[in-house]
C-alpha cells in the first residue's frame, strides 16, 4: 500500500491481521486530499470489519494501534 512503508507499525499490523482481506478502491481526481481520504476509508473499513466479524476487544486494539500510528486515520477533525 502506498500509505504505509515496509518498516512502520501499520504495515506489520496489516500483514499480521488482514492478510485475508481483499479491498478494491477506485477514485477520480482530488490529488493530495484524495490520498488522505483513501487512507482514512481503508482504516475505518478495517476497524468496521473487526467490529462486525471478530470481537470488540480486538477491534479496540486495532483502533489503538492505528491512532498511535496516525490519529487522522480514524478522526475527521484533528
Amino acid at each position: 500500500m502506498f500509505w504505509l512503508g515496509k518498516d512502520d507499525i501499520g504495515s506489520h499490523l496489516l500483514q499480521a491481521r488482514f492478510s485475508g482481506v481483499d479491498m478494491r478502491i477506485r477514485v477520480k481526481g482530488g490529488h493530495t486530499l484524495q490520498i488522505y481520504a483513501i487512507r482514512q476509508s481503508i482504516a475505518k473499513a478495517l476497524v468496521a470489519f473487526y467490529q462486525k466479524y471478530v470481537d470488540e476487544q480486538t477491534k479496540k486494539k486495532i483502533e489503538d494501534i492505528l491512532v498511535r500510528f496516525d490519529r487522522t486515520l480514524l478522526v475527521v477533525d484533528p
